[in-house]
C-alpha cells in the first residue's frame, strides 16, 4: 500500500490543477483528482492535469466528481434525465482515462430525507450493471462510496444490493469519516464490501457533545494502525487516500505532518 492525497484537501483554497505541485511537495507520489464541476470535466482540462502530473512524476489513482450535479439522475426513471446525466458521467470517464485513473468514486443518489419502504434493489442493480459496463469500456472501475447523506448511507445496503449486481465490476470506496457520521461501525461496512473494496478515504474524527467532527489524521481518535493491520491481513492492493476538508487545516505544515503520519503507518 502507498498513501496518496486528494486534491479536495485544497478545495476552495487552490484551483484543482494548481494542487499537484503542492501535493508533490508534501512527499506524495499519487493523488485522487476531485473534479469540481463542468469546467473540469472537459478533455482539455484533463490533458492539462495529465501533463502536470507527468511532469511532476505523479500517479492519478482515482477521480471523484461533484456528483450531486448529475449522479442522482443516473438512477432517475425519466429517460431524458437519465441520458443527460449519462452524458456528463461519460465526460468524467474520458477525463479519468486521460489521467490514467483506476477508479471512479461515486456518491450516487441523495438521501436527504427519510423514505418509506425498501429501495428497489433490482432496478438499482440493473443501473449499476449498465454504468459499470460503460466505465469498464474506458478501463475504469466504478466504486460506490459510503456517504451518510447519499445512496450508501447505512450498513446493510451493499449486502442487500449484492444479489442484483450479477457479474458487474462495481467496487466500493470506504470513507472513514462518513462511516462515523452515519453511526455505523467501519468494520460493518468493510465486512459487506468484501472483495469489492477498492479505495479508502482517510480522515480523522473527533467527538464533542455527541457530534462527530472531522480532523487531520493523527489529531483525533481513529485507530489508523488498526486499519492498516486489517488491510495488510487482507493483502489489500487498492488505493489509500488522505481526504480531509479544507477547514481541517490552516497551515500547509499541518497537512505535511498528517500525511507523514499516515505514510509511516500504511506505506
Amino acid at each position: 500500500m502507498k498513501v496518496g492525497l486528494s486534491t479536495s484537501c485544497y478545495f476552495t483554497k487552490v484551483n484543482t490543477e494548481d494542487t499537484l505541485p503542492l501535493i508533490r511537495s508534501l512527499g506524495a507520489d499519487r493523488f485522487e483528482a476531485f473534479l469540481g464541476g463542468m469546467y473540469e470535466y472537459q478533455e482539455d482540462f484533463a490533458a492539462l492535469m495529465a501533463k502536470r502530473k507527468d511532469d511532476l512524476g505523479l500517479l492519478c489513482t482515482t477521480i471523484h466528481t461533484l456528483g450531486s450535479q448529475f449522479e442522482p439522475q443516473l438512477f432517475a426513471g425519466h429517460p431524458r434525465q437519465q441520458q443527460a446525466a449519462l452524458d456528463v458521467f461519460e465526460m468524467a470517464l474520458v477525463c479519468a482515462s486521460i489521467l490514467g485513473a483506476r477508479y471512479y468514486v461515486m456518491h450516487g443518489s441523495l438521501f436527504l430525507k427519510k423514505k418509506m419502504g425498501r429501495p428497489n434493489f433490482q432496478y438499482i442493480g440493473e443501473r449499476f450493471q449498465s454504468l459499470c459496463e460503460l466505465a469498464d469500456s474506458y478501463g475504469i472501475r466504478l466504486t460506490l462510496e459510503n456517504v451518510h447523506w447519499c445512496q450508501y448511507h447505512e450498513v446493510g445496503y451493499a449486502r442487500a444490493l449484492q444479489p442484483f449486481l450479477g457479474d458487474c465490476s462495481l467496487g466500493y470506496t470506504l470513507d472513514i469519516k462518513q462511516a462515523a457520521q452515519s453511526g455505523y461501525p467501519m468494520e460493518g461496512y468493510m465486512q459487506e464490501m468484501g472483495e469489492r473494496l477498492c479505495n479508502i478515504h482517510l480522515c480523522d474524527i473527533t467527538e464533542k457533545e455527541g457530534m462527530v467532527y472531522t480532523s487531520l489524521p493523527g489529531q483525533g481518535r481513529f485507530d489508523f494502525a488498526h486499519l492498516a493491520a486489517i488491510l495488510r491481513d487482507k493483502n489489500f492492493n487498492g488505493a489509500v487516500t488522505m481526504e480531509v476538508y479544507p477547514d481541517d487545516w490552516a497551515e500547509e505544515s499541518e497537512l505535511r505532518r498528517s500525511f507523514a503520519f499516515l505514510r509511516d503507518l500504511f506505506d
